[in-house]
This record gives structure tokens, C-alpha cells and sequence, in this order.
């Protein structure tokens, strides 16, 4: 198996005050944030060829920039290696020891279901798998992870048949429901009836919109689903009084700068925050999918931290209201709270 040289090149560049800081992910997909390395084991070992190589030496992104399709293909093919339980064993652990070593405390992990269902996986073989490596992490390394089941308005995707799994699937572990989708995807008001259903039972809620759309998406999932947080979210920053009802519900934005910048609407790295910041804007930093788009959560906020955008209190008050906006069970929340941000 190769290992993540890439991760430890960028490593070398981080402030270690960041690194040392606690920190808390809550979005972030696992499929497109597989190590390379396990990527790699995944496709010999169940003979699926890719059209790149997973070799983790080039930093840069395997996708085309601006490119929503040439991102989907990509995700596409991770996806296919997946074939049974003990992938989706091996790539949460080895993805969650990844993140112990950025000294993440919390990460909400997002998954697709139907494109695994869709190729005959079993979704109670990859439950079992999530749960089993969700308890050996937090028993060995002492980070706590819970899953988002992500909907992907797919114009064959079975909703009903991952609700009834959704539905009987342990809250302790599956917290919430995620809905993405690109601009050619099943409607958003289609999904509605979906999103009620979650509701009802006591699943939040985490939109996918103002990532590669404009800010009628962002209205869309806020008047259509109720969404509890929006990821991503850029796209509101052109609609003023959309912007305002944003900040005044308190609707948190999953911001994910390397990918806005690469997939998405942000031209640079840096605007799309700098005008979150000044408009007061909820929200916290997430790396996405760290395999392809060659980032993590270290090395988004250090590149706010040398663009002057966030002192070191400002990215510890960030996770702090990350966790507070957290599909958590409140119980586990507070403790967590309590024992890394007690004093701020």
C-alpha cells in the first residue's frame, strides 16, 4: 500500500499552532476523501481499474477545473471500488487515523448509498462496516465520527428504500440526511416530500446548494427542505436580502474553500470568505473530498491564517461553533464542548 506523500508534504508547511488546535469537520465526503494509498488497495484488490493513477505523490487535483462532470466522473470511479463491507471498513479507518493526526475531535462523514446499492453493494454489509470502524476509532484513538447519508438526486435513485434503512439504522451512528446533486440533477422540489420525512424521523438536515449554482439554489433547499445547514453556500453572497435571512436564521454554511475554488463558484481561495466574515455569516471551514481535491482541514485553515483572514482564537471560536451546530447527540456535544473549548 503507498503512502499519503502528499499529505506529508503539505504537512511540513503548517503552523503548528494550527495543528495542535482541536478541530471539528462537518463536511466531508468519505468515498472522495479515501487515502490514496487504500484507494489504491481497493482497486487491485477487486480488479477495478481507474483512470488515474491513486498515487498520492501529485499534490495537485485529479480533476479539471470548473468542471462539474469531470468531478462526478472521478467520484464515479472511487465509488466502484467499493464493492462490500470491509472497503468501507478499511477506508473509514484508515481516513478517520488521518484525521486523528490533524487532531480532529468531531467529523460528520458524508456517504452516497445509492451508488453503491445501485452496483448490488449491500447497505446493511456497509452500515455494519461504518459502525464497526466508527467504534475502533473512537476506542483506540479517541476521535468520535458520525455519518451523513447523502441523497444524490439521481433520477433512479430509490429515496424510499434508503429512508426505510435510514429509518432503522442505529440515531447513535446516522444523524443526518444530506442531499447533493449538480445543476442537471432531479429537481430540488421533487425532494421535498423526502426532506419531511427525515424530519419526522428526527433526522437534521445538511443541503448541498451555492456550490457550483448561483443563490436560487440556496433559496431552493431553505424554502423547499427547512435544511438545518447549507453546504457550501457561496452562492448566497449575491443575493443581499437572501444573505440576510441566512445570517438572521442562523443557518450554518459548510464552506469548503479549495473545492468552491477548484469546482465551484469562487474564482480565488480567499474572497468568498473574506465577504462571509464581514457580513457576519455562520459558518465553519471543511476540506470536502481531501483525495481529490489534494487538501484537508490543516491545510484550509492555514492558508486563512497566512492570508490574515483568521487569528489563531478566531479558528478556535470556528470550531467551537461548528461543534455547537453539529448533528451530535446533545449530551456528547456539551461533554465535548466542556472538555476542549471550556474556556472560550
Amino acid at each position: 500500500m503507498m503512502s499519503d506523500n502528499w499529505f506529508c508534504f503539505m504537512e511540513k508547511t503548517f503552523d503548528n499552532a494550527i495543528i495542535d488546535q482541536p478541530k471539528v469537520i462537518l463536511h466531508t465526503h468519505l468515498e472522495g476523501s479515501v487515502p490514496g494509498g487504500v484507494l489504491e488497495l481497493l482497486s487491485r484488490r477487486n480488479n477495478v481499474p481507474l483512470s488515474f493513477e491513486p498515487s498520492a505523490t501529485n499534490i495537485s487535483p485529479i480533476i479539471e477545473t470548473h468542471n462539474w462532470n469531470s468531478f462526478r466522473k472521478v467520484y464515479y470511479e472511487i465509488c466502484s471500488c467499493f464493492v462490500n463491507g470491509i472497503d468501507f471498513y478499511d477506508s473509514l479507518l484508515a481516513y478517520g487515523k488521518k484525521l486523528c493526526r490533524e487532531n480532529v475531535i468531531y467529523a460528520e462523514i458524508q456517504f452516497s448509498p445509492w451508488k453503491h446499492i445501485s452496483r448490488n453493494v449491500s447497505v446493511a454489509s456497509i452500515s455494519e462496516a461504518l459502525i464497526d470502524a466508527i467504534e475502533d476509532l473512537e476506542a483506540t484513538h479517541g476521535i468520535t465520527i458520525r455519518i451523513i447519508t447523502d441523497l444524490v438526486r439521481h433520477k433512479d435513485e430509490d429515496c424510499d428504500s434508503i429512508l426505510d434503512w435510514l429509518r432503522d439504522a442505529p440515531r447513535k451512528y446516522f444523524v443526518g440526511l444530506g442531499i447533493s446533486g449538480g445543476a442537471n440533477a432531479v429537481p430540488r422540489k421533487l425532494y421535498k416530500p423526502y426532506c419531511h420525512r427525515a424530519k419526522d424521523m428526527g433526522l437534521r438536515i445538511t443541503s448541498h446548494a451555492g456550490e457550483i449554482e448561483d443563490s436560487t439554489s440556496v433559496r431552493e433547499v431553505i424554502d423547499y427542505w427547512n435544511t438545518d445547514r447549507i453546504g457550501h453556500g457561496v452562492g448566497c453572497i449575491e443575493n443581499a436580502e437572501l444573505l440576510d435571512e441566512v445570517i438572521s436564521k442562523r443557518i450554518h454554511c459548510e464552506i469548503c474553500p479549495t473545492a468552491n475554488r477548484i469546482v465551484g463558484l469562487a474564482t480565488s481561495y480567499n474572497d468568498p470568505i473574506r465577504n462571509f466574515i464581514e457580513a457576519g455569516v455562520n459558518f465553519s471551514i471543511n476540506p470536502d473530498d481531501e483525495f481529490i481535491f489534494r487538501t484537508n482541514i490543516t491545510h484550509e485553515l492555514n492558508e486563512l491564517a497566512s492570508n490574515g483572514l483568521l487569528q489563531a482564537q478566531d479558528i478556535t471560536n470556528m470550531q467551537k461553533n461548528a461543534l455547537v451546530d453539529s448533528f451530535l447527540d446533545t449530551d456528547l456535544r456539551n461533554d465535548l464542548i466542556q472538555e476542549y473549548f471550556s474556556g472560550n
